[in-house]
């Protein structure tokens, strides 16, 4: 009898689900885009980004994480390997057809991992 209870003991230990591992792949988020001027392409524009912020981090370079330069011949902007979170991306270029500086931002927002977001960068005088 003791074997047999000793038998449905470690059958329903082995039928318990085990214990995994952590997910260790690193984020592939990617948000990518244009940076536009009444829908002109800013051409060679910087596109900063403040990790965890859905709102204005101001105006200057040290108030953002990390940065980008958007494409001289159509001002497409990557970043990538990015968690799900927040992000407030914010660009700075100058429209040759004005003549002048123009800037702007936009909240965006991962939902996960591995979310691919295409985000244009809106920006004014």
């Amino acid at each position: 009898m003791r074997i047999f209870f000793s038998i449905v003991f470690l059958a329903s230990l082995l039928s318990l689900p085990s214990c995994s591992k952590e997910d260790d792949t690193p984020p592939t988020g990617r948000i990518f885009g244009q940076v536009l001027h009444h829908d002109d392409p800013i051409l060679g524009a910087t596109v900063y980004i403040k990790y965890n912020a859905t709102e204005f981090p101001g105006m200057m370079p040290e108030d953002y994480d990390d940065q980008v330069t958007a494409s001289e011949v159509d001002a497409t902007y990557e970043i990538t390997d990015l968690p799900k979170g927040s992000y407030y991306l914010y660009s700075i270029g100058d429209d040759l057809d004005c003549p002048c500086e123009v800037f702007g931002g936009i909240p965006v927002v991962l939902q996960r991992d591995s979310d691919v977001l295409e985000t244009n960068i809106p920006v004014t005088e």
